[in-house]
């Protein structure tokens, strides 16, 4: 019976003696190996059935197991009587008889030879799959790397192209500037107002295109920082209403009762959307009027939303020219340019400038309808109703202003001859006697030479030392440590800013060069001082310059003439912020700490600066370099000298003295 069964089942079935011969075979391996019944019986079952590429070491525990009639279970590669493999699972037990005594072994096998060629297909397959998956890989982070490499000349080539483009026209707008200040015939300042308009055109696609470069590859950043609406909206108008007065058009602004005075975020960025807009308007409408008008959408206790919208009469736009007017190198109709398609790159850059400071942008109106372009965007709030002050250059500069620049002593470091001509002619305008360098070494010598200079026009990209190695050399000078320094540079990126400010320039100046901007900057940095009508005659000799006071307040009454109090508040704050710094400072330059002293001197510099308490900016101003250099030698000096100061300051607020 136990026969009849074995020869129905798919399994190999073979009983061995305890020396490992064949005594019986089932059906199933007479059909598998290829053996007839006759053929198996008496040979050994291992001898039988291996190969040469039988694994030895399963086969000899197989063996073992024979011998010593143990239980096993293997996995192992036979061969047929043909020669074909034969994978098998195998099982190897003792065969008990009644009492319980085992003098045979039951050898029970599992071809498995299709499953384990399947799995082992299936294991290839994986693996040329992972194969393929890495290739891809590799191939995908080489196409990244060669887009980041793409990209980034790309960036180089933008900004250099810009540089080079900005160098002439910082000439040629500088001489259209001085020529508009000569006497010209009507037709003759016609001709020279048109070259200037075309000039600043020209340079605004420029700023358009560096604009761009850098918001494709992530580099734009927003400044968040606290302004008027109401400012903006001003200058917007007074830059706008100037073409659509020549077009006849009516330009009207209104703004919503409930919108905030003071928001907080980037003015700039909002008002150059303004100014891309309206511009569009401008150029897309033949005849009527302009609206932009401001709602508030929503608000909570840290931000608005504030709703744009441009409206104008004209012709609209079709579906096809709304999806294509906001992408860049597009034009909206390639068939007919419309007179509005030197608008097209700036509105481009609008409606990514709109996604960044959290809004949307769309379009409004069918051909033949009046149309309408708006968006949103998002502000933070500033607390309280104090109104910004208005900073020097947001509104013309009076005679009597640039006065106080009169008898100033600048030092120009700039290689560009063209340049140096207009710079220094613009300055000499407002009574500013100048010298000029052609590069940053033979600015140093001048400067260890004769020191008694108000302050430095730093231009940047110069062969040899070029404007950043020759500020940090300025800042490191003991005498020269405390001088102002501004750039001028034709690289008017944010990364260029941000280099410039940490390489210990005061502030920066764009290329081409803006004469309101110029003098404005000027008065940021010179403190005020009493206007000198004629330099020394010959033969006397000069006095000794003044040195700039401990405390002067008047940038503080100049930003608030009309808030004593708060003038009072805001230096009562800083010499208790900069007092609380001082035990920090000593220990830091005890200690060894150049980090500390870096990030307190940097911390307070510019605080200090606002409040007119000039030698403690340039102490902080000081300490941060050292910081910055690990040199702390004499640190300690300058740490000492704060009280004093810092006390001075405090008795005259608490005294009144020139706040009012």
């Amino acid at each position: 019976r136990l026969s009849v069964v074995a020869n129905h089942t798919d399994s190999l079935v073979a009983i061995t003696n305890r020396e490992g011969l064949i005594e019986w075979v089932n059906q199933a391996f007479v059909l598998v190996t290829g053996y007839a019944v006759k053929e198996a019986i008496g040979q050994p079952f291992q001898g039988l059935l291996s190969g040469p590429d039988t694994d030895r070491l399963v086969a000899a525990t197989l063996t073992e197991a024979l011998r010593s009639q143990t239980t096993v279970c293997e996995e192992i590669l036979y061969r047929r009587k043909n020669g074909a493999a034969l994978r098998a699972s195998v099982r190897i037990a003792p065969l008990r008889n009644s009492g319980s005594h085992s003098d045979r072994m039951v050898v029970v096998q599992q071809d498995i030879t299709e499953r384990r060629a399947s799995e082992l297909a299936s294991q290839e397959q994986i693996r040329c799959l992972e194969r393929d998956l890495e290739r891809q890989a590799g191939e995908l982070l080489a196409a990244r790397n060669e887009a980041e490499a793409a990209s980034e000349a790309r960036n180089r080539f933008i900004a250099g192209i810009s540089h080079e483009m900005r160098t002439p026209l910082n000439a040629i707008v500088g001489f259209i500037h001085l020529c508009l200040q000569t006497g010209l015939t009507t037709q003759q300042r016609e001709y020279v107002a048109n070259t200037e308009h075309a000039a600043r055109n020209l340079i605004r696609i420029v700023d358009d295109v560096l604009d761009y470069s850098a918001i494709e590859s992530g580099a734009l950043k927003l400044e968040r920082a606290a302004f008027e609406l109401h400012s903006v909206m001003s200058q917007v108008e007074a830059l706008v209403g100037i073409a659509a007065r020549a077009r006849g058009l009516d330009l009207r602004m209104d703004v919503a009762t409930d919108v905030p005075a003071v928001l907080q975020g980037d003015s700039k960025r909002i008002e150059q959307v303004l100014l891309n807009l309206l511009g569009h308007a401008v150029a897309q409408t033949e005849r009527g009027a302009i609206a932009l008008q401001v709602q508030r959408l929503r608000a909570d206790a840290e931000s608005v939303e504030l709703g744009f919208r441009v409206g104008f009469s004209g012709t609209g736009h079709t579906a096809d020219q709304q999806k294509r007017l906001f992408q860049a190198f597009s034009q909206s109709d390639d068939a007919n340019a419309r007179p509005f398609s030197d608008h097209h790159l700036g509105l481009a850059i609008s409606a990514r400038l709109v996604q960044q400071l959290g809004g949307r942008f769309w379009l409004e109106g069918r051909p033949g309808e009046d149309g309408a372009i708006a968006f949103t965007a998002r502000f933070g709030r500033i607390s309280g109703t104090r109104t910004l002050p208005v900073l020097p250059g947001a509104e013309p500069l009076r005679s009597d202003t640039l006065g106080q620049l009169r008898g100033r002593r600048v030092l120009v470091v700039e290689d560009n001859a063209f340049n140096q001509a207009v710079i220094v002619e613009l300055l000499a305008a407002v009574g500013i006697r100048t010298q000029v360098a052609n590069h940053g070494l033979e600015a140093l010598q001048i400067l260890e030479s004769d020191s008694q200079f108000d302050i430095v026009l730093m231009d940047v990209m110069m062969p040899g030392i070029d404007g950043h190695e020759a500020t940090r050399r300025i800042r490191r000078h003991p005498q020269l440590s405390g001088l102002r320094i501004a750039a001028m540079t034709a690289n008017a990126g944010a990364d260029d800013r941000q280099r410039c400010i940490e390489s210990g320039m005061d502030d920066f100046h764009a290329k081409p060069v803006d004469p309101a901007s110029l003098y404005a900057m000027l008065l940021r940095l010179l403190p005020a001082a009493a206007a000198q009508s004629s330099p020394p005659s010959a033969g006397s000799v000069a006095a000794p310059r003044s040195p700039k006071p401990d405390f002067d307040p008047g940038a503080l009454r100049s930003l608030f003439p009309n808030s004593p109090e708060y003038v009072r508040e805001m230096a009562e704050k800083f010499v208790h912020h900069a007092s609380a710094a001082v035990p920090g400072l000593r220990d830091a330059c005890a200690g060894g700490n150049p980090e500390v002293l870096r990030d307190i001197g940097h911390k307070y510099k510019s605080s200090a600066a606002m409040i007119g308490a000039n030698r403690i900016s340039s102490i902080f101003a000081e300490l941060e370099r050292c910081g910055r250099s690990g040199d702390l030698s004499g640190c300690e000096l300058r740490i000492n000298e704060l009280p004093g100061l810092l006390d001075q300051i405090e008795q005259l607020v608490a005294a009144g003295t020139h706040l009012a």
